[in-house]
């Protein structure tokens, strides 16, 4: 009986989220790890943020799948006016509450309590939209301007909270965050602060651009085929 358990566990597929981005979804073999927390990171412009709400908007328009989008530094009613111009109805989603936009900005002392750290303002406002919306999918961008102050130990610790609260939700995440402030680089001597990301996170996406930005790359870090 034991060795048949272990045998399922083996086997069991890992489901995928599609992201419905022409060619990413070929190179991930089906999208992004459902209801796990995927990290995008890269510089600015390399197109963290353009990769995010796509993931929500194809999720909308093609997969039945509503969204929350979440941001910690743009604001919401800028972010609508960058992506009016593509197809998406935007403005439709948010009136059928398709879709949820916020600006969070959570002050140093609403994350302090008693001299220690304290998200659960932020988890009330996540669970608020989500119920709002029945959203599946969710995208906090420029998390790491919240958490960017933390040493690593804490910064793991609030991690794992928020990803375990997710998964019982059943919700896709994406995660977005500048290489620099969370310190990733994928070089040796790296390699502590490197590794405890890919203990964290089920997937992690690097964006870059080269040669004078006139080319965006994708580097796939961490990615379960199954």
């Amino acid at each position: 009986m034991k060795n048949t358990v272990q045998k399922n566990q083996m086997t069991e597929k890992l489901e995928k989220s599609k992201t419905g981005i022409f060619g990413f979804d070929d190179i991930t073999f089906g999208g992004l790890p459902k209801s796990r927390p995927t990290l995008i990171v890269g510089g600015i412009g390399s197109g963290k943020t353009f990769m995010s709400m796509l993931f929500i908007l194809n999720g909308i328009s093609d997969f039945k799948e509503n969204g929350v989008f979440m941001t910690f530094e743009e604001r919401s009613d800028e972010l609508i006016t960058n992506f009016s111009n593509l197809k998406y109805d935007i403005t439709d989603y948010l009136e059928k509450k398709n879709l949820y936009f916020e600006h969070l900005h959570i002050g140093q002392y609403e994350l302090h309590e008693s001299g220690k750290y304290n998200i659960e303002g932020l988890f009330v406002r996540i669970e608020q939209a989500i119920k709002l919306t029945n959203a599946k999918r969710i995208v906090l961008d420029s998390l790491d301007t919240l958490f960017s102050n933390l040493d690593i130990s804490l910064l793991r610790s609030e991690f794992k909270r928020l990803f375990s609260w997710l998964k019982e939700k059943n919700i896709t995440a994406i995660i977005t965050a500048e290489k620099e402030t969370m310190r990733i680089q994928k070089v040796e001597n790296d390699f502590k602060k490197y590794s405890f990301y890919l203990m964290l996170f089920t997937a992690i996406v690097a964006l870059g651009t080269v040669i004078s930005a006139w080319f965006f790359s994708i580097e796939i870090w961490k990615h379960y085929v199954h």
